[in-house]
């Protein structure tokens, strides 16, 4: 029989979960020996997703065929299994987090890659990104980890705050963790605010000029920078194309 694809795998994996989870919330040792059946090491599962990392060193990298090379760290996949994003969502996914993970590199892990799929039934969503070895659960929420954390979420609170940054952030317990080194991690997807009922057209705004000052203030690299307004910019780009 031939080896399956890491794309075939994945898809596999999400058809798997999508049936079981149908009629039932999932237990997690039934999610593992899901995981495990196709030699990947279970790390976690949410309402939407289940995160995993290959056993193999060889295909971290390969991944979709992106062919990049994984971070020094290991990596970990979350797939979809709830819904099917589609890739302009993908995208905005990906920078957003690239966004926080510049900003908050001891809050946020970065991300690799995030992909979509138009099909809503026989395609695939979900992201490759950094794995953060978690000590300590949220429980009741980010601000029990934040005792004694060098790197509290609550100062990530303050911030968004401040600089009026557009994110909705989903402050449930199971979303955070604390490493060994006592950061405390945001782990779910990241959303954007979108103008409507609950926030208006100048909520959904990323201010340039007032993040600019915050990183000048707080001696960010050029390179740090750089990143941030490339990634404000093809957010933008996606509000605009979604806008026509």
């Amino acid at each position: 029989m031939p080896e399956l694809t890491e794309a075939q795998e994945i898809t596999q994996i999400k058809t798997e979960m999508e049936t079981r989870s149908e009629f039932k919330v999932l237990p997690r040792e039934e999610v593992s020996q899901v995981v495990e059946k196709y030699d990947k090491e279970f790390v976690g599962k949410g309402a939407e997703c289940v995160v995993f990392s290959e056993r193999d060193e060889s295909r971290k990298s390969k991944y979709l065929g992106l062919g990049k090379k994984p971070f020094k760290d290991n990596v970990v996949v979350a797939v979809d299994y709830s819904m099917v994003l589609d890739p302009n969502r993908a995208k905005e996914i990906f920078y957003t987090h690239r966004i926080m993970s510049t900003l908050f590199p001891f809050n946020f892990p970065r991300f690799a890659t995030s992909f979509g799929s138009s099909d809503k039934v026989e395609g695939v969503s979900g992201t490759v990104r950094q794995k953060i070895d978690i000590v300590e659960e949220g429980g009741k929420g980010a601000h029990n980890l934040d005792v004694g954390s060098p790197h509290p979420f609550e100062t990530v609170e303050r911030v968004v705050d401040k600089l009026g940054l557009p994110l909705n952030l989903d402050k449930s317990g199971f979303n955070f963790g604390k490493d060994k080194h006592g950061n405390v991690y945001f782990l779910d997807k990241l959303r954007l605010k979108e103008a409507g009922s609950s926030w208006s057209e100048k909520d959904t705004v990323w201010d340039l000029d007032a993040i600019g000052d915050y990183m000048d203030k707080n001696k960010y690299s050029d390179l740090d920078k750089r990143i941030i307004t490339k990634s404000i910019n093809r957010l933008n780009d996606f509000k605009n194309q979604r806008n026509i």
